[in-house]
């Protein structure tokens, strides 16, 4: 995830959503994994993010 846009308390906020397992930091992860995937530059390469070996998988987790 791309972090370093958040603010100090926006992190917070969403650590402690994420802590509680709640569905909305899912749906926030899920969002973020989306347009880290759609600034890809060629289709091969978004295919590339979604797999289990290109970075999404390994980023996101």
């Amino acid at each position: 995830m791309d972090n370093e846009n958040l603010t100090p308390k926006q992190l917070a906020a969403l650590q402690a959503l994420a802590a509680d397992q709640s569905a909305t930091a899912d749906a926030w992860v899920i969002k973020e994994k989306l347009r880290w995937i759609q600034k890809a530059p060629t289709p091969r390469a978004a295919q590339w993010r979604i797999t289990p070996r290109g970075s999404a998988y390994h980023y996101f987790r």
